[in-house]
């Protein structure tokens, strides 16, 4: 019988040990691991009972005391603490397509907050990375950047059935146990690492040492929604009541001298504050929910510098028999009728963007029909010469308007 070579033995030994090594470094090396899909259409995301060791990698397998609490619909937190402070997080949710997404925040809203953002994009290519988000705006959210202080052992995600599951790892001895936790999906998967626009989002307030949660915003909510109906309330009585009352008077009621005047001064004085008002609640309101409103913000400061300019003119008008005069009321007409303009295109955009329900909209749009139907009669009057046309006034005053 022939004798088996030692040396033999011992290098397909040697060769078994370093493939089994490779595949586990290659492994623990990975980032993204994509599981296999089941038949069933099991939504099991809420199950804190499930056995994940079958489809997680093995760096996340080995934690079997993970406190586990049901979130906010469709998000699960699995997390383990260790004794050295590091923080193990799986964060689960129902998936069919798009990103998942969970961050931490020190002040409870998006801008200034760190989340870890999963997906599966084409030919089932599965992809983590870490967020910063700057401000509200998709441009500036940069991806591989953020506050998060992760571990070397590499963040991973798995989609398993229909639920997919982001695992990573963080040193959190410098946090506080109670963290402003950030939760949000969206239908749309990245491009380039490129966030869309989330779908629904929510913050709460976990507390790490106790496993428990609370709706922590939801006085912030509260406050949102004050903030929101007072920016509405102010910004239509302001652009959609005072101002265009304002200029009716100057235009169609001079005869009424000086009545005329003293009313135009006081209610566009009025309808200025109210636009001062509209843009500090706004401006609170942004700071707040942080929507996506560029273009809404960027007129309202725009019609805030007109109104501004109104005011200054009406300060440095010149006197009534000056050659300026001609130039000032065009000046003063112009500027006053593009600020009603664009307050009134900004009221529209306002509404609609910020999803008001229908009787914010029929509201303003019953306002602003009455408005224009107002001005159309009577400008219709002074062309016919009816009682509206500009008459002198029965007395000379010795205001300078």
């Amino acid at each position: 019988m022939e004798k088996s070579n030692p040396k033999k033995i011992s290098y397909l030994r040697f060769l078994l040990v370093f493939v089994v090594a490779l595949i586990l470094v290659w492994e623990q090396k990975i980032s993204p691991v994509v599981a296999e899909y089941y038949d069933e259409d099991t939504h099991d995301c809420c199950n804190c009972n499930r056995n994940m060791s079958q489809f997680l990698p093995s760096r996340y397998k080995h934690f079997t005391n993970m406190t586990c609490a049901d979130l906010w619909s469709p998000f699960t937190l699995r997390y383990f603490k260790s004794k050295d402070h590091i923080m193990t997080i799986i964060v689960s949710a129902a998936y069919t397509r798009g990103w998942v997404a969970m961050g931490f925040s020190p002040t409870g809203v998006m801008a200034g907050s760190s989340a870890m953002v999963g997906w599966i994009g084409e030919h089932n290519k599965a992809s983590i990375k870490q967020y910063y988000l700057e401000e509200a705006l998709e441009l500036m959210v940069k991806p591989d950047q953020g506050d998060l202080n992760l571990t070397h052992v590499k963040p991973a995600v798995v989609l398993y059935r229909s639920t997919i599951y982001l695992a990573f790892q963080m040193h959190f001895g410098s946090r506080k146990s109670q963290q402003f936790i950030l939760l949000a999906y969206s239908d749309k998967t990245p491009v380039d690492d490129r966030l869309k626009e989330h779908i629904e989002r929510t913050t709460i307030t976990f507390d790490f040492s106790q496993g428990s949660f609370s709706e922590a915003l939801q006085d912030l909510q509260d406050k949102v929604m004050i903030f929101k109906n007072s920016h509405r309330i102010f910004s239509i009585f302001g652009w959609g009541a005072l101002l265009p009352v304002g200029a009716i008077i100057s235009r169609y009621f001079r005869h009424h001298d000086p009545l005329w005047y003293y009313l135009h001064a006081s209610i566009q004085s009025m309808g200025s504050i109210f636009v001062l008002v509209t843009l500090l609640a706004g401006e609170l309101l942004y700071r707040k929910d942080e929507p996506d409103v560029s273009l809404h913000r960027a007129l309202g400061y725009l019609t805030l510098i007109l109104c501004i300019l109104q005011v200054l003119a009406f300060v440095k008008r010149p006197s009534l028999d000056s050659k300026m005069r001609w130039y000032w009321n065009c000046y003063h007409a112009l500027v006053g009728r593009t600020a009603l303009f664009l307050g009134a295109l900004n009221i529209v955009i306002g509404l609609q963007i910020g999803s008001s329900s229908t009787p914010w909209k029929v509201g303003y749009g019953v306002l602003l029909a009455a408005t224009l139907v107002t001005v159309i009669i009577l400008e219709a009057l002074s062309w016919l010469g009816k009682p509206v046309k500009v008459r002198s006034p029965a007395f000379k005053t010795n205001l300078n308007h």
